[in-house]
């Protein structure tokens, strides 16, 4: 559930000294950031309802590896349990900054509009658990990889 942070670029100055760092943009110039942040707090509002699916997608394609075993030995309670704790360190607000300012650094320019518009359909759900369903479907490619960050 971690995501891997990109390093920012360090522009140097010609002719010597270093040019003035540039203020960082306006939220309206980081839209994904910002729909990013509007995710997680409905996450934290809806947390049972996602957890629940999230695990249930997870224990689906058994990602991580043994996901599926952990939930036949010790039952899909136990697992979003620990799906939970896992949640909560890295919805912690400096993590979840992290993770929402690094998304227009890393995601390329072209499939901006189509991530904008998942988000704000899922967001846009009425029940938590439409939101859920929304919300892990988008991110199942995600899951299926197995990619950690």
């Amino acid at each position: 559930m971690r995501t891997l942070l990109c390093l920012p670029l360090i522009a140097l100055g010609c002719g010597g000294a270093a040019a003035p760092a540039a203020p960082p943009p306006a939220p309206a110039a980081r839209p994904l950031a910002v729909q990013c942040e509007q995710h997680y707090a409905r996450e934290r509002t809806c947390a049972d309802a996602y957890l629940a699916e999230l695990v249930r997608v997870r224990v689906e394609v058994d990602m991580p590896p043994g996901i599926a075993a952990e939930d036949a030995r010790d039952g899909r309670d136990a697992v979003i349990a620990r799906a939970r704790t896992d949640w909560e360190v890295d919805s912690q607000p400096a993590a979840r900054t992290a993770i929402c300012d690094a998304l227009d650094d890393q995601v390329p320019a072209a499939r901006v509009d189509s991530l904008l518009a998942q988000g704000a359909r899922c967001l846009a759900m009425a029940s938590c658990d439409e939101f859920a369903a929304c919300a892990v479907a988008d991110e199942r490619s995600y899951i299926v990889s197995g990619d950690q960050h």
